[in-house]
């Protein structure tokens, strides 16, 4: 259980910090470190690449990048944020429902990123690596929260 509270706490502070990274590239309008991800074609490849264009990019300037004009990026940072703060405070006081709320944040969360990974796939065509990447780390948050759940720590 101990390591499951470890991976918990690692898995939300790593891709807070790749959320700031993603909100600090937006606001200063600079390119995102990332692969191109194409549907293997050598010459998108070298176009991408010689116009120093990512396939992250694409997702992350798209239309669709945005939700009330914020960048989706920032709710990441608030949605880690509010994990990790409630895990934090769950840990330190006695809580009624504090594996309700914790599961209830985590699956919200997975519903989005169900969205977004279909946004990606089916409207935008194009693969963003920190965008799949946080949708898997969400599920693995959910799956961990359900567990914590059926067998809450003590």
């Amino acid at each position: 259980m101990i390591i499951l509270k470890r991976i918990f706490v690692f898995l939300i502070i790593v891709w807070l910090g790749i959320s700031i990274y993603l909100s600090y590239t937006h606001y200063t309008d600079s390119s995102v470190f990332c692969g191109s991800w194409v549907e293997n074609s050598w010459e998108q490849v070298f176009k991408i690449w010689k116009e120093k264009i990512s396939s992250c990019d694409k997702v992350l300037n798209s239309e669709y990048s945005k939700m009330f004009w914020i960048p989706i990026s920032v709710f990441w940072i608030i949605f880690y944020l509010w994990i990790l703060w409630t895990y934090i405070l769950f840990q330190l006081k006695n809580i009624k429902y504090k594996k309700e709320i914790l599961l209830l944040f985590t699956f919200i969360w997975a519903c989005f990123s169900i969205y977004f990974s279909y946004l990606q796939y089916f409207v935008i065509h194009w693969f963003c690596y920190y965008c799949l990447t946080s949708a898997f780390i969400t599920y693995v948050l959910f799956w961990i929260s359900l567990y914590f759940y059926k067998k809450w720590w003590k």
